[in-house]
């Protein structure tokens, strides 16, 4: 392992003092020292991340036994983000669990060693080992699969090239594509998009698989509307306590959200309360339950609840928001909201969209505001 720079980066120094102000040249300066400092503490930098997954890739199969092979991928993941990760598949295993890089990375800029983090990644990946191996000309017959197929709802624009490869439908500035659940013990959420050979390998049209994935919502009762209160208890609950919401801290959670404490549900006049206007739609899998947004008579029973239009705030590809346009702020406002949180909150591959969508009940139609 080497502790140089790349060339390409000493090449990239250059061209900027050729090109920068004195002022900014004192600035650059300052940064550069800065980094150099990290090399006197003993900490290697490396300015790719590829080089980097590289290297720990070495490291790895420099731990690994004979018969385990150690491949380092390039994933392209929602909204064209690329994903390095390191899988560890051994002899006469179908599937293996991919490791991805990018917490590794950021613990070796702080100055951990590489062959710490290599160590890391054998342990998660022994500890992953147990995974069920099927093989995969069972697992992806088309009678195995077909109730699991889900349409799932993505950005278009951020997601040009995908669509050369998987079948979608255009919903305003989204797009629908198609993707089946790998029913395997012990994995959760472990699914595949639906591509144009899928198709070809199964003898259906694009037309057919609409209809299946639309019928397999319809007789799976799969979209849900959850006041956001409520939504957000469930997640304290799950997330911090492991209780569900019949368990005492409902009560606490409740009280912090304006209404009182019941063994049950909440009931329906208190999940309508005039501060409590916000509704999240998803799925019950929570697993890009955006798609919810597409159901109309899903919208329209809302709609009718509030006696409004709704605003649909796009919240992640996992779910949206329902608000009553007559007791909300503006759309533009919304929008500044929604631009704000997808650039600070939300991680790359799940972000929606920058637009605000409005369901209009009187024809039951949704379109994106300010067009």
């Amino acid at each position: 392992m080497t502790d140089a720079y790349s060339e390409s980066f000493l090449q990239i120094i250059r061209d900027l003092g050729n090109r920068v102000s004195s002022g900014c040249r004192y600035h650059l300066f300052e940064i550069l020292i800065k980094v150099l400092k990290g090399k006197e503490n003993g900490m290697v930098v490396y300015i790719s991340r590829k080089k980097f997954a590289e290297e720990l890739a070495d490291e790895v199969k420099r731990r690994t036994e004979a018969g385990t092979r150690v491949e380092l991928h390039s994933i392209t993941k929602n909204n064209g983000v690329e994903l390095l990760g390191i899988t560890m598949l051994k002899d006469g295993a179908y599937i293996a669990p991919t490791i991805y890089i990018g917490t590794f990375y950021e613990e070796y800029m702080k100055g951990r060693p590489i062959e710490e983090l290599a160590d890391q990644v054998c342990e998660i990946n022994r500890n992953r080992e147990d995974c069920p191996q099927i093989n995969p000309a069972e697992l992806f017959e088309f009678e195995t699969i077909r109730t699991t197929i889900r349409p799932r709802l993505i950005n278009y624009e951020m997601n040009r090239n995908l669509f050369e490869k998987v079948p979608c439908k255009r919903v305003l500035d989204l797009a629908v594509t198609f993707y089946y659940e790998l029913m395997i013990d012990g994995l959760s959420h472990a699914g595949a998009v639906v591509r144009f050979e899928d198709l070809e390998r199964w003898g259906i049209t694009e037309e057919q698989l609409f209809e299946i994935a639309e019928e397999n919502c319809r007789n799976y009762n799969e979209m849900e509307a959850e006041p956001i209160a409520e939504a957000m208890m469930r997640a304290v609950c799950e997330a911090e306590t492991g209780f569900d919401l019949s368990e005492p801290v409902k009560g606490a959670v409740g009280e912090a959200f304006g209404f009182a404490a019941n063994e049950g549900s909440c009931p329906e006049q208190e999940i309508f309360a005039e501060d409590l206007k916000l509704i999240v739609i998803t799925n019950k899998s929570r697993f890009f339950g955006a798609a919810a947004m597409l159901d109309k008579e899903l919208l329209r029973s809302v709609a009718a609840r509030f006696g409004s239009d709704l605003y649909i705030l796009p919240s992640s590809v996992h779910e949206v928001i329902a608000a009553p346009v007559s007791e909300t702020a503006s759309a533009g406002e919304l929008e500044q909201i929604v631009r704000e949180i997808n650039q600070t909150q939300v991680a790359p591959t799940e972000i929606l969209s920058n637009h605000v969508y409005m369901f209009v009940r009187s024809g039951k139609a949704l379109v994106l505001c300010g067009t």
